[in-house]
């Protein structure tokens, strides 16, 4: 069989990493797709945001769901409940509130689309976004699905540990997301730059291992480091310096092998995407 990696269209999964020194709003997001009809081209997607509880904004004002095919739900979080096929909210320790809408949506043709939600409520004093102005870059995660008949069931991969964890100045920071595909497609993970709207990196972004964000390892040795496993999703910072909010993003690809059934010969897809730009951390 050959084994060929083709660059079609990954699940993008935009994770937004913050350590924290103060209070904030959202700290993170995530939207799971799941085809719920093989007869229709049927979708649930499930909004997850993560917020502080200090804060005093309500999740949801001034945000817009859009579906990538021409339908938005904009108008504030009263709009987005009365949307939602489902919703609710709770705590979930560290002082941390998880939000979950549901939205169902039927798309009319085969595309590649993609889903997204964007709220204008960014905290302010991400060291590494615009010089620390962060309340001026507004919060963005996206999802990106591949509607495809050979495809049946695509999903988009899920992540099973909440961003509710924290970092220690000085000390080497590991998060895994836990991330699964429900359809069993392999997954592969890669840093990249984090947005704050569709094809708009945030303004002013600094990596975590640059000279201006940190100097240090943990051990004292070499250049800072700042990575993700391919394979397994761990993410790495070594080390903070200081004490503050910071974002990073990565994505997680889902890859699926398709193989000719007249000849055996296959390849290796990426066949739908994930993106989410929150995991406070």
């Amino acid at each position: 069989m050959n084994f060929k990696r083709t660059s079609f269209f990954a699940i993008l999964f935009l994770l937004f990493l913050g350590v924290e020194a103060w209070a904030t709003h959202i700290r993170a997001g995530e939207i799971v797709a799941v085809r719920i009809s093989q007869s229709s081209l049927r979708f649930r997607f499930t909004l997850i945001l993560y917020s502080d509880t200090g804060s005093g904004v309500q999740v949801g004002e001034g945000g817009t769901f859009n579906f990538g095919d021409g339908r938005v739900i904009e108008g504030g979080r009263q709009v987005l409940i009365e949307q939602a096929t489902f919703f609710d909210e709770e705590l979930i320790g560290n002082e941390t509130r998880r939000t979950i809408f549901e939205f169902e949506h039927t798309f009319s043709a085969n595309n590649v689309f993609i889903i997204s939600y964007t709220e204008q409520n960014r905290n302010n004093n991400i060291v590494n976004i615009n010089n620390g102005a962060s309340d001026q870059t507004a919060f963005h995660i996206e999802t990106i699905i591949r509607i495809d008949p050979g495809l049946l069931g695509n999903g988009t991969p899920q992540l099973t540990i909440p961003p509710i964890d924290r970092a220690c100045v000085g000390a080497r920071f590991i998060h895994n997301p836990g991330a699964f595909d429900p359809d069993g497609d392999s997954l592969a993970y890669k840093l990249v730059t984090p947005q704050e709207a569709r094809g708009e990196t945030v303004n002013s972004y600094l990596p975590l291992n640059d000279p201006a964000i940190t100097t240090i390892t943990e051990d004292g040795n070499g250049s800072p480091i700042f990575t993700i496993d391919p394979i397994t999703g761990d993410f790495v910072w070594d080390a903070p310096q200081r004490a503050g909010e910071y974002n990073a993003a990565f994505i997680v690809e889902e890859w699926r092998f398709i193989e000719d059934p007249v000849t055996g010969e296959g390849r290796w897809e990426m066949d739908s995407g994930y993106a989410d730009p929150g995991r406070g951390l």
